[in-house]
C-alpha cells in the first residue's frame, strides 16, 4: 500500500485491480467489483483511488500470458485476480436486480459503521 504522504503516478492503461466494489466512471469501465481487474483510463482521480486503496496497482503489471491465466466471469467477461471473486461476480448476476440492490445498500451501511468505528451497534436493514 502507498504511503499516504505519497503521490502514486498511474499511466493510463496500467493494470489494477479493485479493492472493493464502485462506480469506476460512466464510460467504457463503469461498475467494478471487489477483485476485478482492468486498466485505469488515465483519469484525474486514479492516483486518489489507488491512495485510498480503492484500486491497486499491479506489481508487476503482467504480460499477455499472466492476464490469459486470471478467472475471468463467464457471464459479463470481468477477469479477477482469484477465483472467488470471479464466482462471486457470477453468483450476483443470477441474483434477482432487487436482492442484488438490496445486498449492495447493506455492503455500503456496513463499511460505513466499521468505518465510524460502529460495528456491531448498528443493525443492517433495521
Amino acid at each position: 500500500m502507498p504511503d499516504p504522504g505519497s503521490t502514486v503516478n498511474v499511466v493510463k492503461g496500467a493494470w489494477v485491480t479493485a479493492g472493493r466494489d464502485f462506480r469506476y466512471d460512466d464510460g467504457e469501465i463503469g461498475e467494478v467489483v471487489l477483485g476485478q481487474v482492468f486498466q485505469v483510463q488515465g483519469h484525474p482521480n486514479d492516483a486518489l483511488l489507488i491512495k485510498h486503496s480503492m484500486l491497486a496497482l499491479l506489481e508487476p503489471q503482467p504480460k499477455k500470458a499472466a492476464l490469459d491465466e486470471m478467472p475471468v466471469c463467464g457471464a459479463c467477461g470481468r477477469r479477477f485476480l482469484l477465483e472467488w471473486q470471479r464466482d462471486r461476480c457470477g453468483q450476483a448476476h443470477e441474483m434477482p436486480a432487487e436482492e442484488r440492490e438490496a445486498e449492495r445498500r447493506e455492503a455500503v451501511h456496513r463499511r460505513t459503521a466499521e468505518a465510524m468505528g460502529l460495528s456491531g451497534m448498528i443493525q443492517v436493514g433495521a
